[in-house]
């Protein structure tokens, strides 16, 4: 006898997950409203459902967190059709990176549309990226995606900006993941009196700034030294890249000191 399977069970077969990845500092997570908010958009986009609440999640993650003993960590909580899991690590990246910035590659695998695979959520269908690690340069730090029309959209694993005549820009929200660091970043630009735009720009416009960088959560702000063999910027960090690292310090320390009031 045939076994007919429901469109839900051929969903779970598959198991489609969402996820996201969270910083803690000193024991305390940050930011983590954003994430929250980031996980249950994702979630709802790849038709999951998330049992439980904000605070359910906060106090399942922090009490991970207490059982690692690790007061400054990497964690990632996953959501998929079994259920919800929380795992625990620590990332670091060599110190020379931040001194002497990385290098970047172009990927002839252009950033899917939203309409087709909508990059906007954060799951766990990450063949684009495969395609491009597989034929980039085995040197390169990260990978750079262009939309269809040719413009700058994002990396593999992080949002990108760039500096050119005193002003910060960084691509808008169309097509990329909305990244909780690349918010921090422009509240931090702000808080600085630098002037940003979230417009799309042009490799060519990437090769002639003055400065350039990446953000992600667990690296946080990342200059970048070269594009494609083509030198970007001269000073590494850039004058602005690094007033906007030592802001983002600034907001971390002072997030850590209001939340851990709160939550420790």
């Amino acid at each position: 006898m045939e076994t007919v399977i429901s469109a839900q069970k051929a969903f779970e077969k598959e198991f489609v997950s969402v996820f996201e990845s969270m910083r803690s500092y000193g024991g305390v997570l940050f930011r983590f409203e954003d994430h929250w908010e980031r996980l249950r958009a994702s979630a709802k986009t790849a038709g999951l459902t998330i049992g439980e609440n904000a605070g359910e999640i906060r106090r399942m993650v922090y009490g991970e967190l207490g059982r690692s003993w690790k007061k400054d960590a990497f964690l990632r909580v996953t959501v998929n059709p079994q259920g919800l899991s929380v795992t625990v690590t620590t990332r670091t990246y060599p110190p020379e990176i931040f001194e002497k910035g990385v290098t970047i590659v172009t990927s002839t695998v252009r950033k899917n549309l939203s309409r087709a695979f909508y990059p906007e959520a954060k799951t766990s269908t990450y063949l684009g990226q495969v395609m491009a690690t597989l034929e980039a340069r085995t040197d390169a730090f990260e990978i750079l995606f262009l939309g269809e029309d040719g413009m700058v959209r994002e990396t593999r694993n992080s949002n990108i900006f760039m500096v050119k005549n005193n002003q910060l820009f960084t691509p808008p929200l169309a097509g990329i993941l909305e990244g909780v660091t690349r918010k921090v970043v422009l509240e931090c630009a702000k808080d600085i009196g630098l002037a940003a735009a979230e417009e799309f720009f042009t490799r060519h416009e990437l090769f002639n700034a003055d400065e350039a960088f990446l953000t992600n959560t667990s690296g946080e702000i990342i200059p970048v030294r070269e594009l494609d063999n083509r030198r970007v910027g001269g000073l590494i960090p850039g004058l602005w890249t690094k007033r906007l690292m030592n802001q983002f310090r600034k907001k971390v320390n002072q997030y850590k000191k209001e939340r851990g009031r709160v939550e420790n």
